[in-house]
């Protein structure tokens, strides 16, 4: 068995797309279907306050 290298930027943009395809799919079956997402920081961490702007840009791709 041999090693496989993957590569996260490209795994992660693949679960994006299908995540946005979804979303609009249901968007066309209901249009008053809204995700949303949720976080709860307890602290003021500067490594914590990144991740969170990552997390949410992301979001904001797969649903504008």
């Amino acid at each position: 068995m041999s090693a496989q290298r993957l590569d996260g930027t490209a795994l992660a943009k693949g679960v994006r797309e299908k995540l946005k395809a979804e979303i609009d799919q249901k968007l066309q079956t209901n249009p008053f279907f809204k995700p949303a997402l949720a976080i709860v920081q307890v602290g003021e961490r500067p490594d914590s306050s990144t991740y969170i702007r990552m997390k949410t840009k992301a979001a904001e791709e797969v649903c504008p």
